[in-house]
């Protein structure tokens, strides 16, 4: 292969092509390579052990790659100038090993999806420059980790969705880790009622996912502080009580709300409800009642509105027709009665 005469190549990009089969051996000549990709290729077999021998790499991007079998990280172990590894197999037919590895330097970006992992991988608990982590569809167990954002105080991206994490959430202490935009722990087991701190120390989060767990209890005031938030999911929950207040009028960033499939009641689009940049609200499958008041009137980029499976009352609104852009609108399964005509709007 020619490429393997490059000898002084330190930057190697072979991403999003149709190459086949196992890498070539020959890479392995290429010593002063810092930078390798290969994602999104059509390689299968084994993890090539010719990584192991690249000990100048600082960026290794191994995604969206159908390898098999197991793949122990201790082969890096002498990869001293590592920052970033990208490891997201395609399938779930890889298993990343993870015991007994302590290294020795700084990772500020870790990728590790569908790695069947079934641990949480203790060398984290030495790392403290994470930027963005994603142990995301691991079946890792056990308690919220709250060491790693203790132990990284600059984490933007955490990813844990798709796991069987449980317990409550612990009250972090008020210290605000106020890096972190994106979290996500969706579909876990987590429980229990949401810290009532959670909005101070998560200010400046932009998106938060919290679907598809059994977290109960009111949503606390604190949410309210999170200005900047514009995708917040806690649908598939247990919570209760009436539509939130600290989200509907407080968070005035929102684009994306769902609230689907909990156990809120009461009054549908309250008086005080100022989502004006809110595209996409999801309210169904709840026990809202009673008439639509036009609390929503301030959301005038609404594309898709839900309210179905409530026990919603009266006609519907005339202000409806004030939303120029809504795409999607789903009434179902209400006790709604009349559908205001043309000449009532």
């Amino acid at each position: 292969l020619g490429i393997c005469n490059l000898k002084n190549l330190f930057e190697l990009d072979l991403s999003s092509n149709n190459f086949e089969g196992q890498l070539p051996q020959c890479l392995i000549n290429l010593t002063h390579l810092k930078v390798l990709d290969i994602s999104s290729n059509r390689l299968s077999g084994n993890l090539p052990s010719i990584v192991a021998n690249l000990t100048s790499l600082e960026y290794l991007d191994l995604s969206f790659i159908d390898f098999q079998g197991t793949f122990s990280i201790n082969s890096l172990a002498n990869h001293s100038k590592l920052e970033v590894l990208l490891l997201s197999p395609q399938n779930d037919m890889l298993q990343v090993k993870t015991e007994n590895w302590l290294p020795t330097y700084p990772l500020k970006v870790l990728q590790l999806p569908h790695c069947r992992l079934n641990v949480n991988p203790s060398f984290l608990l030495h790392q403290s420059n994470l930027k963005f982590l994603d142990l995301s569809h691991n079946q890792l167990v056990g308690n919220f980790p709250t060491w790693l954002l203790q132990n990284n105080t600059g984490l933007e991206v955490l990813f844990l969705w798709n796991n069987s994490f449980s317990g409550i959430l612990p009250r972090l202490p008020n210290a605000k880790y106020d890096k972190l935009r994106h979290l996500d722990i969706s579909s876990n087991n987590f429980s229990g009622k949401l810290p009532e701190n959670l909005g101070i120390i998560f200010q400046k989060l932009i998106y938060l996912d919290m679907s598809k767990n059994n977290f109960e209890g009111n949503i606390p005031y604190s949410v309210g502080e999170m200005k900047e938030l514009t995708i917040l999911d806690l649908s598939r929950n247990n919570f209760t009580g009436k539509l939130p207040r600290p989200i509907v009028s407080s968070c005035l960033s929102l684009d994306w709300l769902d609230l689907s499939n909990n156990n809120f009641y009461g009054q549908l689009f309250p008086n005080y409800m100022n989502l004006t940049d809110l595209g996409s609200l999801y309210l169904d499958n709840n026990h809202f009642s009673g008439k639509m008041t036009d609390g929503l009137l301030s959301s005038t980029l609404l594309r898709v509105l839900n309210v179905s499976n409530n026990m919603l009352s009266g006609d519907i609104p005339h202000w409806i027709g004030n939303f120029s852009v809504l795409s999607v609108l789903l009434m179902s399964e209400n006790y709604l009665k009349e559908i205001f005509g043309p000449t009532h709007i």
